[in-house]
């Protein structure tokens, strides 16, 4: 059982789809104080799941933080996984779910750590571009991401930002305007490298590794038949 178990059967039998609760009584259902970076920093309340054991919490039962506020220490959760939108956006989510590519290393990589062939096994997360409050809470760090435009459905707009969350803030009102749209990412911490029976997290910091996801999302829209556009 996991140290936020409480929380996660707590969201999975809401019968609600938001719930605003205060930071004590979330201390009060997991029976523990929450972190100071709980109370000092909205991005603990992020949803990127990855490694970080207290978001999959509730990403892992269908429900997303629509809202952190640490000053008045409340936090807003909706449930995520809704039969409209599952309708809404059946094709574009399944080709953005996890895969599992293997191919060959850049040279450059391959001579760095001598792994030779390895998996990278994707774990993608998504936001609405049309939810100011889902774009709002995104994670500052480095992200690879897909921009899908349902009218669009046989290409995906692909590249790297440096901060993810500033990239959502900056798309043109046009994009936002085009809804329903998603924007689909994934950081260092939903990216698993494996090979043989060594796995490791992903180190975005490290361009290479950074290029070497990148590619394999390339490379796995285009068996998928999609067309691939660079983000500039």
């Amino acid at each position: 059982m996991g140290k936020y178990q409480a929380l996660t059967d707590y969201l999975a039998k809401y019968g609600d789809d938001d719930w605003i609760v205060s930071f004590v009584e979330i201390e009060r259902l997991i029976g523990f104080d929450l972190p100071k970076s709980a109370f000092q920093h909205r991005t603990w309340w992020a949803n990127s799941g990855g490694t970080q054991v207290h978001q999959n919490a509730w990403l892992s039962v269908g429900w997303r933080v629509a809202n952190a506020d640490p000053s008045s220490q409340t936090v807003t959760f909706k449930r995520h996984a809704r039969k409209s939108d599952d309708e809404d956006y059946s094709m574009e989510e399944r080709s953005i779910r996890e895969r599992r590519i293997s191919f060959l290393r850049s040279k450059r990589l391959a001579a760095q750590d001598n792994m030779g062939v390895v998996s990278v096994i994707l774990d993608w997360r998504w936001a609405r571009l049309s939810d100011a409050d889902a774009l709002e809470i995104l994670p500052t760090d480095s992200a690879i991401v897909q921009l899908v435009q349902p009218d669009q459905a046989g290409a995906r707009i692909v590249g790297q930002v440096d901060d993810l969350q500033s990239f959502a803030s900056e798309l043109e009102p046009s994009d936002k305007d085009n809804s329903p749209a998603l924007l689909a990412y994934v950081l260092g911490a939903n990216v698993v490298l494996k090979t043989g029976a060594t796995e490791r997290i992903a180190d975005f910091d490290n361009q290479d590794e950074l290029d070497l996801v990148e590619l394999s999302i390339q490379t796995g829209l285009r068996m998928d038949g999609l067309d691939v556009l660079i983000l500039t």
